[in-house]
């Protein structure tokens, strides 16, 4: 029966105006009869159920212990009475959690059976049946004194997660709105017994278009919905009528710290629930925090909450190594250092002037103050070209005068999430000095968490031979500057504090972790420059070495060269005295030839005195 039906059934309505709804309202308000039980023995739907005890009562109605007296099985019926209604909204959701509970099914979740309605003399009466859970609900149990151990208190985590991911996981997402103590309920009273979570009275479905109860964006998010809930569990999205399955989680973290403490959560430090002062392990610090981030979007994940309970040892690690790096704080230091589980936050307020800053600052007015005199000099005397030339010093002075005067009077807020991160900087002239990080006058960056690094020193410059350091915030290729106030021990300090934050948070999203930076001492940026210079000087040493070993090279084929060229002249010599010798033989031979020609041609006379030529010589000549 629908909300307009029960209207039409309680008065006719001429005029279906929201005036007349209104009058009858008031009449009803006038007239109502207070939620009143039906008494042991009385019949439900039409005489189906008996009523053997009532279990409890609500605005959503009262819940009773029933036998079906068809299959002699107990069960669990909602009554709501339509006289008894304040508004009609309270129709409206109970409807709403017969629908959900019908497409439920789950372990952890009473099995919906039915929904019905009977009509009396002077009534009616709507009926929610579901399975019955026998037991004591966790307040129930801490009431009559258990004082859960810490492993009893992560099986209630455990437990309600696997419910909590399954009800995420619907299609559309349904969100409880009342993750309480008392709507956890221990079968048959014994602390170690299986949970159920119960009283889905103020259940939504969140989803693109899922009906008015969308915000119609897909976001997840139910904003100007009914605020429904338990105060102390309820999440600060709930107080302005929103609602997301991130907001049954924030109930489950203020569940837990209910079983720790044995007292409903307050909020006290900017909608923060402060757990400094119940002890409880590094594991479940990091988990009951996590889940009480007050912004949504902080909050931890059902996975991410998942992860942490699997692997407690590493986050027990991850949390020891924050406690080291904040043993590490510099004596005197007003740096304000606030770590909630995977939560950090640093407030650096101004640091105003100081010994160490007048000279800084001194030296940032003179060089200004040059740069001004010479500016107008030049435009006097060269013109506007001739002072073009003064814009780079401008610029290192307007660097100078940040890092030496607007640094004193910067107030800056860092804030480290699991999933993100943002740094707020504010100068601390106005607003009376005090800090208003919600208003204007606020400058501020962020990202998400994942991709930011680390944090490291660098040298911005030097300022009468000191160095000027600053403390940088890596994410990609974007550096973040903070702290330019501070002094270097404080700087190193909260550099060696978030790396180790970062580290931390890396290991509870499961995300490998990056090289260890290598440790920084107190002269930090000097074994830097020294390990440069080092370097450098290997580099240069290397390149001399291989040119050195290019000549030793080219010298050594040179004298290669050489000494082949030198038995090639030898050879050549060689040669030429063996055909200087071969010539003078062949020219004494065709000497000693041609003497002997010579000899042979000359005339013979005969003893008669004739002379005789002998021509056949001449002829074979």
């Amino acid at each position: 029966m629908s909300v307009r039906r029960a209207q039409r059934n309680l008065r006719p309505l001429s005029d279906p105006s929201w005036f007349k709804v209104g009058m009858m309202q008031r009449e009803l308000r006038r007239s109502v009869i207070l939620t009143r039980e039906l008494p042991v023995g009385g019949l439900l739907a039409n005489g189906k159920y008996e009523i053997l005890e009532t279990l409890g009562s609500g605005s959503s109605g009262i819940t009773y212990k029933c036998k079906d007296l068809e299959t002699q099985k107990e069960v669990a019926v909602k009554a709501l009475s339509l006289r008894s209604l304040r508004s009609w909204k309270q129709l409206d959701l109970f409807e709403r959690e017969a629908a959900a509970l019908k497409g439920l099914r789950h372990p952890g979740i009473p099995q919906y059976l039915g929904y019905c309605e009977e009509d009396t003399p002077d009534d009616r009466r709507f009926l929610l049946i579901q399975e019955l859970a026998p037991g004591k609900s966790l307040a129930e149990l801490v009431r009559s004194g258990w004082s859960p151990s810490e492993e009893q208190v992560l099986r209630v985590a455990r437990e309600v997660l696997a419910v909590l991911a399954y009800l995420a996981d619907r299609r559309p997402a349904v969100v409880h709105r009342d993750v309480s103590p008392s709507n956890i309920v221990a079968q048959r009273g014994d602390a170690d017994g299986r949970l159920s979570l119960v009283d889905f009275g103020g259940v939504q479905a969140v989803a693109a278009g899922a009906g008015e109860d969308s915000d119609g964006l897909g976001s997840g998010f139910l904003p100007g919905s009914t605020v429904v809930g338990t105060y102390g569990f309820m999440a600060p999205e709930q107080f302005a009528g929103g609602a997301s399955p991130a907001s049954d989680l924030y109930g489950l973290g203020a569940t837990l710290l209910f079983l720790l403490t044995g007292r409903a959560p307050v909020a006290s430090d900017r909608m923060r629930v402060s757990t400094r002062a119940t002890a409880m392990s590094p594991r479940l610090r990091a988990l009951v925090e996590g889940l009480l981030e007050p912004m949504a979007e902080d909050r931890l994940s059902v996975e991410e909450a998942q992860e942490i309970l699997e692997g407690g040892r590493a986050r027990a690690v991850g949390a020891r190594k924050r406690d080291d790096a904040e043993a590490g704080r510099p004596a005197g230091s007003r740096v304000q250092v606030t770590r909630r589980g995977p939560r950090l936050e640093i407030d650096i307020p101004p640091p105003g002037f100081s010994g160490d800053s007048l000279p800084s600052a001194a030296f940032a007015l003179a060089w200004n103050a040059f740069v001004a005199f010479w500016t107008v000099s030049a435009l006097a005397g060269g013109g506007i070209l001739f002072a073009l030339f003064s814009l780079p010093f401008w610029a290192a002075g307007l660097k100078l005068s940040r890092a030496a005067l607007a640094g004193q009077f910067l107030r800056e807020r860092l804030q480290i999430g699991l999933k993100k991160w943002n740094v707020k900087q504010q100068l601390a002239l106005f607003r009376g000095g005090q800090p208003q990080w919600d208003g204007s006058g606020v400058k501020e960056v962020g990202g998400r968490s994942s991709d930011l690094s680390r944090a490291g020193l660098v040298v911005a410059g030097y300022v009468n031979g000191q160095p000027q350091t600053q403390l940088v915030l890596q994410e990609g290729t974007r550096k973040v500057v903070l702290g330019e106030g501070l002094g270097l021990e404080e700087q190193e300090w909260l550099s060696r504090l978030i790396n180790t934050h970062l580290a931390a948070n890396r290991e509870l999203r499961g995300e490998e972790p990056l090289p260890e930076p290598r440790p920084r001492g107190r002269r930090g940026w000097m074994a830097d420059m020294e390990e440069r210079m080092a370097t450098f000087s290997e580099d240069l040493s290397s390149t001399f070495n291989q040119g050195r070993s290019f000549l030793v090279d080219v010298e050594d084929r040179a004298q290669r060269e050489a000494q082949r060229a030198q038995r090639a002249a030898r050879q050549a010599q060689r040669g030429a005295e063996e055909g200087a010798r071969r010539a003078r033989g062949e020219a004494e031979a065709a000497g000693r030839a041609a003497r002997r020609f010579g000899k042979d041609l000359g005339p013979r006379v005969s003893p008669t005195g004739t002379i005789d030529v002998d021509f056949d010589v001449l002829d074979d000549e």
